[in-house]
């Protein structure tokens, strides 16, 4: 074990994705999500969070963590599919596990696949456990619309933008204290991923979205993903979600990307709803893991996006 380094990128890059492509079947494992990127840019954005696993001095996997003030999550980790079976993701594990734990969270989750007996009990083993689906959701995007006031992160001043990550970091703790997802925007403006939005209202965000659009984000060409995204709970969060939406249409619109996603776990229940009803469907269905076993981020008063591929 040891950190991943720079030089081992690609390397990690084509080990993650023939990983996951043999396991789910593809005929090119290669090809896994297109020109979605993972390993570069989390390992840009918390190179001191990217573990290596090397067998007789060679690559053979990776993990990252990321962290989101008082929630955390790791993944994807891959081990090559010559090395299968060998105990190696296990050791992967180690690491991860004590980084998850330095970070003194209130939570920490994965998603993994939930048909998997496999994988769920090696996170077992490390004290996770299965809570409910978590849904990626997708749609086409609608035809341009008005919203509400917005801000966004990558056209403010430096005093603006000070003043709205205050304002998100107020937002977020109304659902987890300590929930901060300020990392995420710094390494979305830092290395040119996508878009960080928010919609106010009396001088209080009550809403926003870390949004990745496009090739080299975890997105992709083929839409902008929601990776992460808060609004307010109250009588107006419908309202308040469906305006977030189209903010977040316009930088998919911008980027070039044709679709809208967004990873909801079905304990968000009004919020999963809510997206159902505004013409989103199920893309891909993984099941979210915690520890320790507790709502967290996910629980039906929240609403509470966030992809933890």
């Amino acid at each position: 074990m040891r950190p991943l380094r720079e030089a081992d990128l690609a390397e990690a890059d084509r080990i993650m994705r023939v990983a996951f492509g043999t396991f789910i079947g593809l005929d090119r494992p290669e090809g896994f999500a297109g020109d979605a990127a993972f390993v570069a840019p989390r390992w840009r954005a918390r190179p001191d969070a990217a573990f290596a696993l090397e067998v007789d001095g060679v690559l053979a996997g990776s993990n990252f963590a990321t962290q989101w003030g008082s929630f955390g999550f790791f993944g994807p980790l891959s081990i090559d599919p010559a090395h299968w079976g060998r105990g190696h993701a296990r050791a992967l594990m180690e690491p991860t596990v004590a980084t998850l734990d330095d970070w003194d969270l209130r939570t920490a989750g994965l998603f993994t696949f939930p048909h998997s007996a496999k994988h769920i009990g090696l996170y077992q083993g490390h004290g996770f456990r299965a809570q409910a689906l978590t849904l990626v959701l997708g749609r086409a995007l609608g035809p341009p619309a008005e919203t509400s006031e917005h801000r966004r992160d990558g056209v403010l001043a430096s005093p603006e933008r000070a003043a709205t990550r205050d304002g998100i970091r107020a937002l977020c703790a109304t659902v987890l204290p300590g929930f901060d997802p300020a990392r995420e925007i710094e390494s979305i403006g830092a290395q040119g991923l996508g878009e960080t939005v928010s919609l106010w209202r009396g001088g209080h965000a009550v809403a926003f979205a870390c949004v990745h659009a496009g090739a080299g984000s975890e997105a992709g060409s083929a839409c902008a993903l929601l990776k992460v995204a808060v609004v307010g709970a109250g009588p107006r969060a419908a309202e308040d979600l469906r305006d977030l939406l189209g903010v977040c249409e316009a930088v998919a619109r911008e980027r070039g990307v044709p679709r809208l996603q967004a990873g909801v776990n079905a304990a968000n229940s009004a919020l999963y709803e809510t997206l159902l009803g505004s013409g989103f469907g199920i893309d891909l269905t993984g099941i979210a893991m915690q520890r320790p076993n507790r709502p967290g981020l996910c629980a039906p008063e929240h609403w509470v996006v966030g992809d933890w591929r």
